[in-house]
C-alpha cells in the first residue's frame, strides 16, 4: 500500500506536464497562424529596374568639310588653306531603361533606348583675296568663285540595346557587372550646303550659284559587350564608371541633289538646272563609349502591403559621357569620279539622371 501512492502522485504530475505542454504547443501554433500574414515566409524575388537619364550632349563631324577657303597669290597659287566645317552647340537628348534583376547570382536583362539630335552651323565669305572653293561635294562644280558659303548638318541617333549582364560583389563596398548582349542603330545625317554669288548684271564671266543636299542613312545592328562598376562611398555617395563598344552592320545610303543657277556672261537670264546621284552599300560600322561620374544612393521602406519586399531603392547620378561613332557616314567629294569620304560623329557631355530597384 505504501507504494501505490507514490506511484499515483507520479503518473499524475506527468499528465498534468503533458497537457500544459499540449497546451503550449496549440498557443504557439495559434499564434504562428495569426502572424504569417505579417511576417511571410522569406522567398527569393525578381526584381525590376526602371530609370530615366537627360543628355545635354555636344555633337561633332571629324573628317568632312563643305568648302575651302583660302587666299590667291600671284595668279593661281594659294596659300592660307583652311577647310570649312560646321560647328556645334550642346543640345538635349534622353536616355530610357527598364530590365529585371535575378535573384541567382544577380543575372540581369535590361532595355536601353538612347536618343539624341543635334545641329551643325557654319558660313563663310569671300573678302579681298580670300575665296571659297567648291570642291566637296557637288554634282556639278562651279566654274566661278562664290562669295559666299555656308553649311548645316543636322544629326538624328537612335541606340537600342538589349543587355545580359551579371552583377560580381567583389567585395563590399565594389559592384562589378559585365554584360554584352544585342545593339540597333539608327542614324541620319542631313546636309544643307550653298554657294551664293552676287550677280553683277551683265557680268564678262560666267556666274553661279547653288544649293546642296545631301543625306545619310545608316540602319544596323549587331552585339556590343561593356563593363560597369562602382564604389561606394560612405553616405550613400559612390562613384560609378562605365565603357562599352559594339560593332553593327547594316545598309547605308547617300542621296545628293544639287539645285544649279548659272547666268552665261553677258546675259541676264539664268539657267536653272537640277542633278542628282545616289550610294548605297552594306558596311560594318563601330562604336564605343565611356562615361564616368557620382551618384548618391538611398534606401526607402515599402508599404506594408508589399510583402516581396521590405524596401525599394532609389539612385540619383550625374557625370560626364564619351561617344565615337567612327566612320559611320559618307559624304561625296567630287560626284563625277564618284570619289567618297567616310566620316566619324563624336559626342560628349552630361548625363545625370535617376534609377529606381523594385
Amino acid at each position: 500500500m505504501n507504494f501505490k501512492f507514490p506511484l499515483v502522485l507520479l503518473l499524475l504530475l506527468f499528465s498534468l506536464q503533458g497537457f500544459a505542454d499540449a497546451k503550449s504547443l496549440s498557443e504557439r501554433v495559434r499564434r504562428l497562424e495569426e502572424q504569417k500574414g505579417f511576417f511571410p515566409k522569406t522567398e527569393k524575388v525578381f526584381h525590376g529596374y526602371i530609370g530615366v537619364q537627360l543628355l545635354y550632349w555636344k555633337g561633332g563631324v571629324d573628317g568632312a568639310a563643305y568648302a575651302t577657303k583660302s587666299k590667291i597669290v600671284s595668279g593661281d597659287t594659294t596659300t592660307h588653306v583652311e577647310t570649312l566645317a560646321p560647328h556645334f552647340q550642346y543640345d538635349p537628348g534622353f536616355r530610357i531603361f527598364v530590365g529585371m534583376e535575378s535573384p541567382f547570382d544577380l543575372f540581369d536583362t535590361i532595355v536601353v533606348w538612347t536618343r539624341f539630335t543635334t545641329v551643325g552651323r557654319d558660313s563663310a565669305h569671300a573678302t579681298g583675296e580670300k575665296v571659297i572653293f567648291d570642291e566637296i561635294g557637288l554634282i556639278n562644280p562651279l566654274d566661278s568663285t562664290p562669295n559666299h558659303a555656308q553649311a548645316d548638318c543636322r544629326v538624328k541617333g537612335n541606340v537600342l540595346d538589349l543587355q545580359f549582364g551579371r552583377g560580381i560583389s567583389l567585395s563590399r563596398d565594389f559592384f562589378f557587372r559585365p554584360y554584352f548582349g544585342l545593339r540597333g542603330l539608327w542614324s541620319d545625317v542631313d546636309w544643307r550646303i550653298q554657294f551664293n554669288t552676287h550677280f553683277p548684271v551683265p557680268s564678262a564671266f560666267n556666274q553661279e550659284s547653288t544649293k546642296l543636299k545631301v543625306d545619310n542613312d545608316f540602319r544596323g545592328i549587331g552585339g556590343v559587350f561593356g563593363i560597369m562598376a562602382d564604389w561606394k562611398l560612405p553616405m550613400g555617395f559612390g562613384i560609378m564608371t562605365r565603357g562599352a563598344g559594339g560593332l553593327v552592320y547594316g545598309p547605308t545610303k547617300e542621296a545628293t541633289t544639287q539645285e544649279l543657277i548659272f547666268l552665261p556672261a553677258s546675259s541676264s537670264i539664268p539657267i536653272r538646272a537640277h542633278y542628282k546621284a545616289h550610294n548605297s552599300s552594306h558596311s560594318i560600322k563601330g562604336m564605343w563609349e565611356l562615361f564616368g561620374g557620382f551618384y548618391w544612393e538611398v534606401r526607402i521602406n515599402r508599404p506594408q502591403k508589399y510583402k516581396s519586399s521590405k524596401h525599394f531603392h532609389l539612385r540619383l547620378m550625374a557625370g560626364y559621357e564619351l561617344q565615337q561613332w567612327p566612320y559611320i557616314a559618307q559624304k561625296t567629294n567630287i560626284q563625277d569620279l564618284r570619289q567618297r569620304e567616310r566620316y566619324s560623329l563624336g559626342f560628349e557631355g552630361f548625363t545625370g539622371g535617376i534609377r529606381i530597384l523594385y
